[in-house]
C-alpha cells in the first residue's frame, strides 16, 4: 500500500515538474514574444520617425531649392527690367536729341525761307513793284501765296522755294491750285487785274517732270530761278 502511494506521489511530482517546466517555457516564450513585439514596435516607430525626419528634410530642401530658384528668377527679372529701363532712357534721350535737332533745323529752315522770301521781295521791289509779304505776316495761313507784287494793273502771286534739290511737279500743281482758290475768293479786289502766277526757286536744276509739265502747259505759270 505504501509502495503504491509512493508510486502515485512520484508520478504526481513528475507531472508537476513537467507542468512547471512547460509553464516556464511558456513564460519564457511569452517574455520573448513580448520582447520581439517591443522590438518590432520600436523598429516601426523608429522607421516612422526616420521617414518623418526624411520628409521634413526633403521639404526643407525642396523649399530651399524653390526659394533659390525664385531668387534666380527674381534676379533675372530685375536685370531684365534694369536693362529695359536703360534702353528706354537711351531711347528717350535719343528722341530728345533728335527733337532738339529737328527744332533747330526747323528754325533754321524757317529763317532760311524767310530770308529767301525777303530776297525775292527785294527783287520785285527793284523792278518797281509794291510787294506785300503775305507769308511772313500770315505764316501758315498764307494759303500758299508767299508774296503779292502789285504794279499798275498787274498782280503777281508768288511762291518762294529755297531748295537745294529741284522742286517736284506736285508743288507746281499745288501752287496753281492755291492761286485759283485765292483768285476765286478775292474777285472783288482783282477786277481789271492781269494776274501772273510766279513760282520762284533757288535751285538752278529742273526736275524732269516739271520740265515736261511746263512744256505742256505754257503761259499757265512762270517758273523763275533766282539763287
Amino acid at each position: 500500500m505504501a509502495t503504491l502511494f509512493m508510486i502515485i506521489l512520484i508520478i504526481f511530482f513528475a507531472i508537476l515538474a513537467k507542468y512547471a517546466l512547460s509553464e516556464t517555457k511558456i513564460l519564457k516564450l511569452r517574455e520573448k514574444a513580448g520582447q520581439v513585439k517591443i522590438k518590432d514596435e520600436f523598429k516601426q516607430r523608429l522607421k516612422e520617425e526616420t521617414n518623418k525626419e526624411i520628409m521634413l528634410n526633403l521639404k526643407d530642401n525642396l523649399r530651399y531649392e524653390i526659394i533659390k530658384d525664385l531668387e534666380k528668377d527674381y534676379k533675372k527679372i530685375i536685370e531684365k527690367l534694369e536693362q529695359e529701363n536703360k534702353e528706354l532712357k537711351e531711347k528717350l534721350n535719343k528722341q530728345k536729341e533728335n527733337y532738339k535737332e529737328y527744332l533747330k533745323n526747323k528754325e533754321q529752315n524757317i529763317k532760311k525761307g524767310q530770308d529767301y522770301e525777303f530776297k525775292i521781295k527785294t527783287f520785285y521791289e527793284n523792278l518797281g513793284y509794291k510787294v506785300y509779304p503775305n507769308g511772313y505776316i500770315n505764316k501758315k495761313n498764307d494759303k500758299g501765296i508767299d508774296l503779292l507784287a502789285y504794279k499798275n494793273n498787274e498782280l503777281h502771286l508768288i511762291q518762294c522755294k529755297c531748295y537745294k534739290n529741284p522742286p517736284k511737279q506736285e508743288l507746281i500743281r499745288k501752287f496753281i491750285g492755291d492761286c485759283e482758290v485765292y483768285i476765286k475768293n478775292n474777285q472783288h479786289k482783282l477786277k481789271n487785274k492781269t494776274i501772273y502766277k510766279d513760282f520762284v526757286t533757288s535751285c538752278k536744276n529742273k526736275d524732269y517732270g516739271v520740265i515736261k509739265y511746263l512744256e505742256e502747259n505754257k503761259n499757265i505759270i512762270n517758273y523763275l530761278i533766282i539763287e
